[in-house]
């Protein structure tokens, strides 16, 4: 059997799975003998670069030649400038990924599972559901940069729930919410799980809310006691190598407060110690915030589908990612939604369920067959809501929206529209992504939007105002959108190809993965 990869790119940690011979779906250990890798990379130079364990103590000493929280900037057009020159989202991930796949492939190889020079390139890598396109297209663009095929992208939590329903040996219909609290992500999702089918009902979340931001929290709370015990002002934070240190020592109690009720911190600043103690009352308290604004989301998510579908109740709520191994976490929602709440493999169960599906996307029709059986078949929503900008008979800017957010896919909905001028050669359409659930017709809300995609459609010949114009659009199963025009009077058509605001061209991604085959990576 074809060994493929399932890869979980995570803001903290990164996981790489595969499927056995024998359909044991296992997790693969990193050169330092891990099984997950930190997401950091270090630059010793431009051509050789450090990925993992020794990349996140570098950040701590050379922050300035280090990266960490990559996928936040994801999809946006971040630059990140080190010894003089600009990387983007994507090159940096693309990075990570390499590390991890040239790391799985030296692993199976000393295993024997794999041949010396028959390594493995083809994988399925997992993003948050709340990512939208301009995210997921740099998620595939840096897996192609890292010379990766990459055969599909998959939401985070429907991984999780497909590693899930194949670990759990209960074929009985659930329905499952999946809370994922990663280390910088938050998702949200519903779904109803019967054996091999997976059915998305809703989703949602934050892109940037994650276990960073209570260390985040952690590392301010630790500058009040400082200041208070040296009875000053100084923000210290604003010293890179102190607040490396400041977020090393908050990760690290964060962690041991999940099985400790009191830790002692540590840190320096400008050579000098500090010392103090931290109780789990404490780093309840100040990050319940943070608590708070999950269990909104995700009210937010069984709202949205009681008001589709409220013929059943959820079955269980599963914890997924490492952050949410929080003992706060686990008691607030057993609190809130009074249901049973299991944690289920949470570092390693999204990179599982994405080995279990990359062997059901090579065909990418029907319910494809499986390694051991059946295939299995996911139905997923739209994470985002999609429309384009048009003008109203008062002359009045508008977003139209055409696809909802966590409307069923794949889908194709069409709207009709006219122009706005007598003579009009043509029209520019601005697609705009938002989580609206409804047109935006707020003027403020319209300027402060930007368009993820803007094309351009010449009419054959020029036509009067009011002229009919119908915009289709089609949201695929994987979250991807194609959008397509018909002027009616003369037929003239658009079928877009476009590319997304702050995405890389095919030829930039080829020189990129160029100039990446060049680099030395460990």
């Amino acid at each position: 059997m074809e060994v493929l990869y399932g890869i979980d790119l995570g803001t903290t940690y990164s996981c790489v799975a595969y499927l056995t011979e024998v359909g044991k779906v296992e997790s693969i250990k990193n050169s330092e003998g891990v099984l997950t890798t930190p997401s950091v990379v270090y630059f010793s130079s431009e051509n050789a670069q450090t990925v993992g364990e020794e990349a996140k103590d570098y950040a701590i000493t050379e922050p300035e030649k280090s990266v960490s929280f990559i996928k936040r900037e994801m999809g946006t057009d971040y630059k990140r400038k080190i010894d003089g020159k600009e990387y983007t989202p994507q090159e940096l991930s693309a990075i990570i990924l390499k590390k991890l796949v040239q790391d799985a492939n030296n692993t199976l190889i000393e295993q024997g599972v794999l041949e010396s020079g028959k390594e493995v390139n083809k994988v399925v890598i997992t993003c948050p559901a709340y990512f939208g396109m301009a995210e997921k297209e740099a998620t595939k663009a840096a897996g192609e940069i890292a010379g990766l095929e990459v055969l599909d992208i998959i939401n985070e939590p429907t991984a999780a729930a497909i590693h899930y329903g194949q670990m759990k040996g209960d074929h009985s219909p659930k329905r499952v919410l999946v809370y994922d609290l990663g280390g910088g992500t938050f998702d949200v999702t519903i779904m109803d799980i019967k054996e091999n089918d997976v059915d998305v009902l809703c989703t949602g979340g934050d892109a940037k809310l994650g276990g960073k931001d209570w260390d985040e929290a952690t590392v301010k709370y630790l500058l009040e006691k400082w200041q208070e015990e040296n009875d000053s002002s100084e923000d210290i934070t604003a010293n890179l190598d102190t607040k490396s240190a400041m977020l090393s020592a908050a990760e690290k109690a964060k962690k041991s407060l999940s099985s400790k009720d009191k830790v002692k911190v540590n840190f320096n600043h400008d050579g000098e110690p500090f010392r103090t103690e931290l109780t789990r009352e404490e780093f309840d308290e100040y990050t319940s915030s943070l608590l708070t604004k999950t269990i909104q989301m995700t009210d937010a998510c069984i709202d949205s589908l009681k008001s589709k579908d409220n013929s059943k109740e959820i079955d269980e709520i599963i914890l997924v990612g490492g952050s949410s191994r929080m003992p706060q976490i686990k008691k607030k929602i057993e609190e809130t939604y009074h249901k049973p709440v299991s944690m289920f493999d949470p570092d390693e169960a999204v990179a599982k369920g994405a080995a279990i599906y990359a062997h059901n996307v090579k065909e990418k029709t029907g319910d494809i067959p499986g390694p051991n059986g059946p295939g299995i078949r996911i139905s997923n929503v739209s994470s985002r809501t999609y429309g384009i900008k048009c003008i109203t008979d008062d002359d009045q800017e508008m977003i139209s929206n055409i696809i909802y957010q966590n409307a069923k896919l794949p889908i194709t909905d069409e709207k009709e529209y006219s122009t706005h001028s007598d003579n009009q050669s043509g029209l520019t359409l601005d697609l705009y992504e938002t989580t609206a659930s409804e047109d935006i017709t707020d003027r403020k809300e319209v300027d402060r939007l930007k368009p993820v995609a803007s094309f351009d459609m010449k009419f054959k010949t020029r036509v009067p105002k009011n002229t009919p114009l119908m915009v289709k659009m089609t949201l695929n199963n994987s979250g991807l959108l194609s959008i397509s025009a018909v002027e009616l009077l003369n037929n003239s058509t658009l079928d877009v190809e476009y590319k997304i605001g702050g995405g890389l061209s095919k030829l930039q991604i080829e020189e990129k993965r160029k100039q990446l085959s060049d680099s030395t990576i460990e």
